[in-house]
């Protein structure tokens, strides 16, 4: 075989190796430097970690490598010319570019090794010296001298043409030979980072022995596992780079026919990828040497890419303009939904997409029928040209313009796959008659959809009728909490309590009451993140909620006898276990719920609840027999304990005929009970934060809310259910979490409208009578269990401004009863009123 065919086929071979390798690594770079950019800035473990800074740093660093350098290799395959070559402006931009985004990347590294091992040192002073403002700092100081080393090097570069882009200053060669390769962008990176991260790695094995929260233990030594191995990696992918550049520096390879040419350029080529395969490689780094990471991954991606798109059960083959903070399907094939509250702007954006190429229709409803509705009509022309029009409904027929003003404002649209998707906003309160206000608590949605657009010219009276393509959907809106899927969950520890084939009574109302040991496979406390209700699907028509209890640790069981009956029946034996909420679920309310990442829900272990109880309300009024029951609940643990523990707080009337009566034919009715500050004066000098709130009562609520009371004068509502539906009980999510501090008080109202009824309403658990509960989820858990106010007799409202009451605060076993002569006073909030 002659030489010359040798040289070529070698040559072949190092451009062929140089353009696909640079094709594999450009898209492990791109999708992994995006992941890491993706975790790091979304957890907020995370967000505050300087070496996680760090390497979010790196990340970003390296991802603009990627496009400046390796772009430019696959562009010299696919062209087969290299522009470095005879464009003096490509050489010098290109090294420019690329030294200052290499030594950025680089040094990164080091800084990350290096504030690991200041961070996990044992000495106090050590540990706290670097903060997350020093880093910020220390990267645009270095960041500012890499760009400015760059552009003074690059100016000395220019074009030889039997060589191509080289240093043509013989100065700068040599600082170029003897220190920025070997030494700046060499060796000397790689000694600091190895130093550090093994001096963090010894020092995070004495973590143990040191007195830190379990979750900055268990971090330190996840983020020092990272720093550890992305520095192996560093090390042998960039000496072989640095040891070629040297040589190549000093011996040049001259552009020729002969075979050392080609054999310098495969080295070139092979050191080349190992080079720039560093600056793709560190998520696959962190992703071998750290499980923790994984899970990480897994949860960050789920939670922002397939729980928007499939586990809400979002259908529509249109991705949505945006991003939005919540979404659900609103008919399962037929029309999704997204939308965000902006309550600074007081004002709400809708998407809305619908599989139709016709109008399609969505309003807000007082009733949930068509009179009194606002709604806003919509369609995308052929040309792509998009209408909104704001209408009012005066009564079950063909809705008309609104001729007050135009307050639904389209945003954009299109049409795609025989679906459309019209994007849209309006103020929360419009103040127009012709509007419905949207309001916390549930709202109540109608939609419906034509098969054709509307005439433009003639839109007014062309909408046509909808016949079965309508539907309602009731959501609260303003504090949807975006239930997750149970796929998200997969893989995690998981225990129930469930019935086992209860034989449901042919009663019209039955409260059944059993207890249950807490799992004892787990010897240390663990957290559960979310949880799940299962209603037994033959048996949707007869749950109405399940409340599930811990149990005082003063209560005694027989494990082999643990009371399983009426509620009624074992009351003496479950009464320890009658008064804290662990968790609640009503008719109408989504079965998933997922706990904030500050905070899960405390089981097992030194836990002190060992029993837990769940009470079952089945509403039977149609009185069917022979039907067997396995409800229950199911929780799903992660693998790390949170920072706090959750607890539940219940405000509220007790519910029996003596602590609550309702008067007939009254449209509004208010019940007031009071929460003194002495129920919350052992509150953490910190404060707990309320994160959810679900309010409760039966067929004849229409409103409830609680009020923050501090220094007597109302701060804010704890949550305002300005409309509420029996038959729609959510687990309302706070945009953001409520402090409440030792000393607040809180007022609790329900308003009740009993038009429908002849005869008077008493407290009761039978859903024919009545309850005014407010109960609250928040961290950390302090045990505080219920607080209510008791009257002495059936009493009218007028009594019920006046009367003296009893105050029962704590929890089962250490309840503490204060006198409340009158309900006090308070400087109550201003009134909002339409003010546009």
């Amino acid at each position: 075989m002659s030489s010359s065919s040798v040289f070529t086929k070698i040559l072949n071979f190092v451009i062929s190796y140089s353009g696909y390798s640079g094709y594999i690594i450009f898209i492990l770079g791109v999708i992994g430097n995006a992941i890491n950019i993706l975790v790091f800035t979304q957890l907020k473990i995370f967000r505050n970690n300087r070496c996680v800074y760090y390497l979010t740093v790196e990340s970003i660093s390296s991802f603009l490598y990627q496009f400046i350098s390796i772009s430019i290799t696959i562009s010299t395959f696919i062209y087969e010319d290299d522009a470095t070559g005879h464009s003096l402006i490509w050489c010098r931009f290109r090294y420019m570019s690329a030294q200052a985004l290499v030594l950025t990347t680089l040094y990164t590294i080091c800084f990350a090794a290096m504030d690991q091992f200041f961070s996990t040192n044992y000495r106090f002073y050590l540990s706290q010296m670097c903060t997350i403002k020093v880093a910020q700092y220390v990267i645009y100081i270095s960041v500012s001298i890499w760009i400015i080393h760059s552009i003074i090097f690059g100016l000395f570069f220019n074009i030889e043409p039997s060589i191509g882009c080289v240093i043509s200053n013989p100065i700068f060669l040599q600082y170029a030979t003897f220190f920025f390769y070997p030494v700046l962008g060499g060796f000397l990176p790689i000694v600091i980072a190895a130093i550090f991260s093994l001096l963090a790695y010894r020092n995070v094995r004495r973590i143990v022995r040191r007195q830190l929260p379990v979750i900055r233990r268990r971090l330190d030594r996840q983020m020092t596992a990272m720093v550890l191995m992305r520095a192996l990696f560093f090390i042998c992918l960039q000496c072989p780079n640095n040891i070629y550049r040297i040589y190549i520096t000093n011996f040049p390879n001259i552009k020729s026919e002969n075979i050392e040419y080609v054999i310098v350029r495969l080295i070139q080529a092979i050191v080349f990828s190992l080079a720039i395969l560093n600056y793709s490689i560190s998520f696959y780094v962190f992703i071998i040497s750290s499980s923790r990471f994984r899970r990480q991954v897994k949860y960050v991606l789920v939670k922002k890419c397939w729980k928007r798109c499939k586990c809400t059960g979002i259908s529509s083959p249109i991705e949505p303009f945006t991003t939005y903070k919540h979404s659900t399907e609103l008919q399962k094939n037929i029309a999704d939904l997204w939308w965000t509250v902006d309550d600074a702007e007081k004002e709400i954006t809708f998407e809305y997409h619908v599989k139709s190429t016709g109008w399609i229709a969505l309003g807000i409803s007082p009733s949930g029928g068509m009179k009194g509705a606002d709604i806003a009509v919509g369609w995308v022309e052929t040309s792509g040209k998009v209408y909104l029009q704001d209408r009012y409904a005066v009564g079950n027929t063909r809705p008309i313009l609104d001729n007050t003003t135009q307050d639904w404002f389209v945003l954009q649209g299109r049409e795609k796959d025989g679906w459309t998707a019209i994007r849209f906003k309006r103020l929360l309160d419009t103040c127009d008659s012709m509007d419905v206000p949207i309001k916390s608590g549930t709202n109540i949605l109608i939609y419906a959809y034509g098969l054709v657009d509307l005439d433009s010219n003639r839109s007014e009276i062309d909408i046509t009728y909808h016949d079965t393509r309508r539907n309602t959907r009731i959501i609260p809106l303003r504090s949807y909490a975006d239930p997750p899927s149970d796929d998200k969950f997969n893989g995690l520890d998981t225990f129930e309590f469930r019935l086992n084939n209860y034989l449901v009574p042919s009663t019209d109302t039955t409260y059944h009451c059993k207890i249950y040991k807490a799992p004892n496979k787990y010897p240390v406390k663990r957290h559960a993140i979310a949880h799940k209700i299962l209603i037994d699907s033959q048996n949707t028509d007869l749950v109405h909620h399940l409340d599930l209890y811990e149990c005082d640790p003063m209560a005694i069981f027989s494990d082999e006898k643990l009371p399983d009956d009426l509620c009624d029946n074992i009351y003496d034996e479950i009464k320890l276990c009658s008064s804290n909420f662990a968790t609640v679920w009503a008719v109408g309310g989504d079965v998933m719920r997922e706990f904030p990442e500050e905070a899960g829900y405390a089981v097992g272990g030194d836990y002190e609840t060992k029993y837990y109880m769940i009470q079952m309300h089945y509403d039977n009024p149609r009185l069917n027999s022979n039907r067997r029951d396995n409800s229950g609940i199911r929780f799903y643990l992660g693998n790390e304990l949170r920072k706090h523990d959750l607890g539940f707080l219940t405000l509220g009337i007790r519910a029996d005929p003596f602590g609550l009566a309702i008067p007939p034919r009254v449209d509004r009715f208010i019940i007031d009970s009071y929460c003194p500050s002495e129920a919350s004066r052992n509150f953490p000098k910190s404060g707990i934060n309320v994160i959810f709130a679900l309010p409760h009562t039966h067929l004849q609520g229409a409103s409830v809310w609680t009020k923050l009371i501090r220094n007597n004068t109302a701060i804010q509502y704890l949550f305002n259910a300005e409309t509420y539906d029996f038959n729609y009980q959510f687990q309302n999510h706070l945009p953001k979490p409520i402090k409440l501090y030792p000393g607040d008080s809180f007022a609790t109202r329900c308003i009740y409208n009993t038009m429908n009824k002849n005869v008077s309403t008493v407290g009761g658990e039978r859903t024919r009578d009545e309850m005014c509960l407010h109960m609250f989820t928040y961290y950390p858990q302090w045990f505080l269990a219920k607080t209510w106010t008791s009257e002495s007799k059936i009493q009218w409202q007028n009594f019920y401004n006046k009367a003296a009451r009893n105050v029962l605060y704590g929890r089962s076993g250490h309840f503490r009863i204060d006198s409340l002569p009158v309900l006090p006073t308070y400087e109550d909030l201003k009134p909002e009123g339409c003010n546009l």
